[in-house]
């Protein structure tokens, strides 16, 4: 792995995303995004619980990835409004 997280070989870049899941008295909850992101992480209630990691190319594949681990279907995008 090179500094930038790329291959030797020329793949793209690629960053762990964390999912992680809350139960309490309101449900369930779930939280995904980038293991860089400490704030997000200290943002999460202290019974949190880390249930799967993911090496992905950016945000579209990180989420397509949960969406597949989850059962959820396809993700799909939303455009960007051009204003």
């Amino acid at each position: 792995m090179c500094p930038d997280n790329s291959s030797a070989d020329g793949d793209p870049p690629t960053e762990v995303w964390e999912l992680w899941e809350v139960v309490d008295h309101d449900g369930t909850e779930l939280a995904f995004f980038p293991a860089s992101q400490k704030h997000s992480r200290d943002s999460l209630e202290p019974h949190a619980k880390l249930i799967w990691t993911v090496q992905a190319t950016g945000a579209d594949d990180a989420l397509q990835k949960r969406n597949d681990f989850l059962g959820w279907g396809p993700y799909k995008p939303i455009p960007l409004r051009n204003d």
